[in-house]
């Protein structure tokens, strides 16, 4: 229960991660706030340490998290702390692109987790779908390392606490669209 807990608690402060960061930076020192990222991103390397497979990435990230905030308490500078969703979506590309080396894409790997039984035949699929999120991640860095470097804290907020998420929420739902006007699901079953 209390396992489940904390780790709820480190998904949400990971998603609302822009926010904390930018009013943590106008209500708090450096320190405190950098002091709660060095908790929060220990937590997640502690919860995602004997991670394997498709969501071994996690522990990773989780390190990246800490190496940043160690860096902006150093340093004391706010770019470290606004580095992180730029290098996961680095991460999150180089994941995807690596798997399309493998057997099977991690979307694939994703869709298998579902317990459906896919067919062989949805590979080309995937391997599409995978194409796809890459293009995305590459996308979103850019955009993302503009609003570390060329634009205001409030800019970078706004882009990687909501419109990123606005981004991946639409396409999510336009490759659901997508399979279901096309049938996809009826013809690799």
């Amino acid at each position: 229960m209390t396992s489940n807990l904390i780790r709820a608690l480190v998904v949400i402060a990971l998603a609302v991660y822009p926010f904390i960061i930018y009013f943590g930076l106008n209500s708090f020192s450096f320190y405190m706030i950098g002091g709660a990222l060095l908790v929060v991103f220990s937590l997640r390397v502690l919860l995602t340490w004997n991670n394997n497979g498709v969501l071994q990435q996690q522990k990773w990230l989780g390190l990246l998290g800490l190496a940043l905030a160690g860096f902006a308490l150093i340093r004391q500078e706010q770019t470290w702390f606004q580095l992180y969703p730029l290098l996961v979506n680095i991460v999150l590309c180089a994941v995807f692109m690596l798997s399309l080396a493998d057997e099977q894409p991690i979307i694939e790997k994703f869709a298998r987790l579902s317990g459906k039984a896919i067919p062989v035949s949805a590979r080309s699929y995937f391997i599409k779908l995978t194409k796809v999120w890459c293009v995305f991640f590459v996308l979103n860095a850019l955009v993302s390392g503009w609003t570390i470097f060329a634009a205001d804290i409030e800019t970078w907020t706004l882009y990687n606490g909501l419109i990123s998420y606005m981004l991946i929420a639409s396409l999510l739902a336009g490759e659901w669209v997508l399979r279901k006007c096309f049938k996809l699901e009826e013809k690799y079953e």
